[in-house]
């Protein structure tokens, strides 16, 4: 199949309810040869008609490799998430051997968020922030980020005038002043435990997504000889050029991933190319396998597909979204159309309805999947795709 033919026939789902039938679909043609594939589904605390859905399906005849694939951790970035998960299932599963390898598929780990086009749960927490499994959460953590708090978040509705880039640098100049721009960029991302109304809140204890998260995937951990954990992210990075992001704990290069995955941008979650992150979920698996699954040989990554671009200028832009959004969420705006405004900005940092962006979104994904994939030993030689 051709990218252009194919990016008819994949889905880019723009409600939650069409992106939850699409999976549940998909997922039903998959006992044709998984014979023991478990469609399931769980309601989110408070929320009946909200679930996180995910398909089990345990090896014909040896545990020899787990593939596990999550969507929706940022709940508004699960709607690319869903059309990278129908990549998978239509491309790839029919090309891995039953026999040996088991499939663990979760769609929208974050159903509220990704209903409500929030990156964060019904609680402001975010969810990539929160996944500390010592329960040792730093109030103390990222002092810096205060500063950023103090001046950039406002307790009153977006007015028209915020919107404006140039209140936004005054403001941010008032930060920059004691603290260079890295610096700002890292306590702004790194996450955060003291602000529970603030930008990439990390929360106080593990949160029942990822405690869902956990229920599934760890009693596996020790069943398999190999488990690939992949996650679908959108927002940071070149706009025309998705990043594998890998955890610091990586034993390989960035330049020895990018020749054995054939795939151009590899980073890791540290500053430098990307940026660190407290309370990641594909760092804290790492460190989870290697404590109660020693033997067995873990490998996790990030698709993280770039919107806006990563220029000085639009890392500005971005953070005013956040800014903004959060902004909206806590306060509302003075008016429908400055609320409308803030969305409309939000929707094109983590789920751009731009044709020409979604045709690069399969494209780096089928090479990415391609590449782990072979790479991990999921597909033989003979399995070779055209790129």
């Amino acid at each position: 199949m051709g990218l252009s033919e194919m990016c008819t026939t994949i889905c880019f789902p723009e409600t939650y309810p069409e992106a939850r039938l699409l999976f549940r679909n998909l997922a039903a043609g998959i006992h044709a040869r998984w014979p023991s594939a478990r469609l399931e589904a769980r309601s989110l605390e408070g929320f009946p008609d909200l679930t996180t859905d995910w398909l089990y399906a345990a090896p014909l005849e040896t545990q020899r490799q787990l593939l596990v694939v999550t969507t929706g951790l940022h709940g508004i970035e699960g709607y690319v998430g869903a059309a990278a998960l129908q990549l998978l299932i239509e491309e790839f599963l029919p090309r891995l051997d039953p026999r040996v390898t088991g499939l663990l598929l979760i769609h929208a780990l974050n159903p509220w968020g990704m209903l409500c086009r929030q990156k964060t749960n019904a609680v402001n927490v975010d969810l990539n922030r929160n996944f500390i499994l010592d329960g040792a959460y730093p109030v103390d953590f990222n002092a810096d980020y205060s500063a950023l708090h103090r001046v950039l978040s406002r307790s009153q509705p977006v007015r028209h005038l915020d919107l404006r880039m140039l209140r936004f640098l005054f403001a941010l100049a008032q930060v920059l002043r004691q603290s260079s721009a890295a610096r700002v960029q890292e306590a702004f991302l790194l996450g955060q435990y003291r602000h529970a109304d603030g930008i990439y809140y990390g929360g106080t204890t593990l949160a029942e997504e990822l405690q869902l998260l956990l229920h599934l995937l760890r009693p596996h951990l020790a069943e398999y000889e190999q488990v690939t954990y992949l996650e679908m992210h959108t927002g940071y990075g070149p706009r025309n050029q998705m990043s594998l992001v890998h955890s610091p704990q990586e034993p390989r290069s960035n330049h020895e991933l990018a020749v054995q995955l054939n795939y151009p941008l590899v980073v890791r979650t540290e500053p430098g190319a990307f940026y660190a992150i407290r309370g990641d979920v594909v760092d804290g698996l790492v460190a989870l396998a290697r404590s109660e699954a020693p033997r067995t040989r873990f490998y996790g990554a990030t698709f993280e597909f770039g919107t806006l671009g990563d220029s000085l200028f639009n890392k500005i832009r971005s953070m005013q979204t956040m800014v903004l959004a959060n902004q909206l969420r806590h306060h509302g705006a003075v008016s429908a159309s400055v609320g409308e405004e803030v969305q409309h900005r939000f929707e094109a940092l983590y789920a751009p309805r731009v044709a020409s962006w979604q045709e690069k979104v399969l494209a780096d994904a089928k090479r990415a999947f391609e590449g782990i994939l072979r790479a991990e030993n999921f597909l033989q030689p003979k399995d070779v795709v055209s790129l």
